[in-house]
């Protein structure tokens, strides 16, 4: 999985056994460049069509950052994944939720863009976007939510 520790301390989970407070970001050489940059790519294909469904008044450019820095905590091991552009919606749509959720600890600035938690909390709401862009990736409601317990580190042990 891409998923590591820094990841979670990004979303604000508090890790019981990290020493210094903040888990070092993985490496970036070679073939993790490779792949951080292939999911980078799709992940920003599917953001045009994820403001749209979820109906964001954020620009692709303003929510491409979030992204990128909660990119930058993932682990790239192995080949990124082929998958439908729906898939890949999804994956940004769920992404895009654990930053809008993230817990922000007392020492940090919050850098979401405005109104970005109010959309994203309307999107997820009853008749928000979430559902169709669930429903258009052939997922379900249960996926999703594993989906972002496993970004936020809630299936994890040591938190």
């Amino acid at each position: 999985g891409w998923v590591t520790r820094a990841t979670f301390h990004h979303l604000g989970a508090t890790l019981k056994d990290d020493v210094d407070g903040i888990p070092e970001l993985p490496p970036r050489i070679g073939y993790a460049v490779q792949q951080a940059n292939a999911a980078a790519h799709e992940i920003s294909r599917a953001l045009p069509t994820v403001i749209r469904t979820l109906g964001l008044r954020q620009s692709p450019a303003s929510l491409e950052q979030p992204l990128g820095r909660m990119l930058r905590t993932f682990f790239f091991d192995r080949a990124t994944p082929s998958l439908r552009p729906e898939r890949w919606a999804l994956v940004a749509a769920v992404m895009l939720e654990a930053i809008a959720t993230r817990k922000i600890r007392a020492d940090e600035r919050d850098d979401r863009p405005p109104t970005f938690v109010e959309d994203m909390n309307e999107a997820i709401g009853q008749n928000g976007g979430m559902a169709q862009i669930v429903e258009n990736g052939r997922s379900t409601e249960d996926e999703r939510r594993v989906m972002l317990e496993l970004l936020r580190g809630e299936c994890a042990g040591g938190l």
